[in-house]
């Protein structure tokens, strides 16, 4: 089938355009853990909701899931929190929220539209490093088309009106031309 997107390509979409589009970061990952030492400058991408498409009705003939994707991503410049890295930080947040919207990380799927930046408060792992949460939403299609793209495209198209429709009326046919 063609056109598979999973949530697994999309995390690598948006990891991977993140670290070429900032390449100061040491770190671009998701879901950071406790355990060991982080890197900073830091960037944890968090994937917080999946909810159903607002725009549409959910279906693109495709059967594929419609659906809307809400994403936090987590900015950590330094340990201590000094005046210097607080305002980094703040800088940081607003670059990414810029580069963030519209963007399409590589991927087939609708431009990004930011949401908000502001103090992460709610990462217990993250909270001695004081960081910053970049929110932004966006839609895809995940899934397997059931199209498997292995139809005839016409090299011509070509109309009538009725009563003169069918074989016995091929002579009355008019070319679409563009």
């Amino acid at each position: 089938m063609a056109d598979t997107l999973t949530i697994e390509d999309i995390h690598e979409g948006i990891k991977e355009a993140l670290s070429k589009a900032f390449p100061s970061l040491e770190t671009v990952d998701d879901y950071p853990t406790e355990e060991g030492k982080i890197a900073t400058p830091a960037a944890f991408l968090n994937l917080a909701a999946i909810e159903p498409d607002d725009e549409g009705d959910g279906d693109d003939g495709t059967e594929r899931l419609i659906s809307t994707l809400r994403w936090e991503l987590s900015l950590v410049l330094g340990k201590v929190p000094t005046k210097e890295i607080k305002r980094q930080t703040r800088v940081m947040a607003a670059n990414v929220s810029l580069w963030v919207k519209g963007n399409r990380f590589g991927l087939r799927v609708r431009p990004a539209a930011f949401m908000r930046a502001e103090p992460d408060d709610f990462s217990p792992v993250l909270s001695r490093y004081a960081p910053w949460v970049v929110e932004f939403e966006q839609t895809v299609a995940l899934g397997e088309s059931v199209w498997d793209d292995t139809a005839v495209v016409p090299d011509a198209i070509y109309v009538s009106m009725v009563p003169y429709t069918g074989l016995e009326h091929v002579d009355d046919y008019v070319e679409v031309t563009a």
